[in-house]
Formats: structure tokens, C-alpha cells, sequence
């Protein structure tokens, strides 16, 4: 692991956050025949979704949501990603703290709607392009705050900005001597 952070530290800062979002640093630890398993927060979340929908699917009728036209069942699928999407832009831009048990609930949810998206009658290519599209855009907003941030912070220690932070001169001072 060492060589590999190593060799994505030399490519930048990009492929580093990157690097942090495929690394799932929030586990859950499980002890199994006296053995400790750590598990994604989000990804067992994600897979209980899919259980949940089995359990939906087989004793619950959803004859409800395969009636609507497939554009609202593509539409209702993508609001399950709603809570995920708070949960992760919010916590990665810093405005608040996320958990194990949010990171566990949110993960569900969005499973329960992937495996309704995946049981819907669009083409593969129609489900293909609206997870990607909904993936690039969680991705792409919780790390516009990182991009800004350093940004911001490379602004701040530009030396015009400190050169005229620190000069004397001041406008408002010259500007009432002349009234």
C-alpha cells in the first residue's frame, strides 16, 4: 500500500482525493469466528438495499411502480440517491460530521434504488448513463470544495495580495486629505 500512495502522490493532487474516494476509510467492524471483518459503511448499506429489495419484491406487490411510464420510474430510482448525495457533499465540504450508521442508512437506500432501476424495463445503456451521471455528480461536487479550498488558499498567499495587505498606503486616507 506504501508504494502504491507513493506513486499516486507523484501524479498530483486530483489523483490523490481520488484515490481517497476508491479507498473507503470508514469501516464497520464485524467480528466472524474470531476474526475481525471490516466492511464499507456505504457498500454494506449498498448491498442491504439490495436484500431489502428481495424482501419488497417478494411479498409486497409493486405492481404500483411498474405501471408508471418508465421515465418516472427512472426519475423515482434517482431520488434514492438524494440522502447519499447530502450525506457525502456535506460532510466532504466540511459543513458537517457524518457517521457509521448515516454512511450504513444512506448506503441502503440508494441500493434499495439501484435494484429498482436495475429491475425496470429501460435499455442497459438508458441505466448505465443515469448511475454515471448520477455518480459523477456526487463525485464531482464533494470535490469542487477541495479544488476551491486550495484555490482560495493559494489567492491568499499570493504576494500582490500580501504586498498590499501590508503596505501603509490607505485610499480612504488619501481620498478625505483631498476633500
Amino acid at each position: 500500500m506504501p508504494i502504491l500512495r507513493r506513486k499516486i502522490d507523484d501524479k498530483g493532487v486530483f489523483v490523490k482525493e481520488l484515490w481517497r474516494l476508491l479507498a473507503h476509510q470508514h469501516w464497520i467492524t464485524l467480528r466472524l469466528f474470531k476474526r475481525e471483518v471490516r466492511l464499507c459503511a456505504r457498500c454494506t448499506g449498498y448491498v442491504i438495499g439490495f436484500f431489502v429489495y428481495l424482501f419488497i419484491h417478494n411479498f409486497f406487490d409493486l405492481h404500483l411502480f411498474y405501471s408508471l411510464e418508465i421515465q418516472s420510474q427512472l426519475y423515482l430510482c434517482s431520488l434514492f440517491a438524494i440522502p447519499l448525495m447530502f450525506d457525502w457533499i456535506t460532510q466532504s465540504w466540511g459543513w458537517r460530521d457524518s457517521n457509521n450508521r448515516l454512511r450504513l442508512i444512506t448506503g441502503t437506500v440508494l441500493g434499495l434504488g439501484v435494484a429498482l432501476l436495475l429491475s425496470t424495463e429501460a435499455t442497459f445503456y438508458t441505466k448505465a448513463t443515469l448511475c454515471f451521471s448520477l455518480a459523477s455528480s456526487i463525485v464531482s461536487l464533494g470535490l469542487m470544495r477541495k479544488i476551491f479550498s486550495k484555490t482560495l488558499a493559494h489567492v491568499r498567499q499570493h504576494p500582490l495580495k500580501q504586498h498590499l495587505e501590508s503596505s501603509s498606503y490607505d485610499l480612504t486616507k488619501k481620498f478625505k486629505e483631498e476633500m
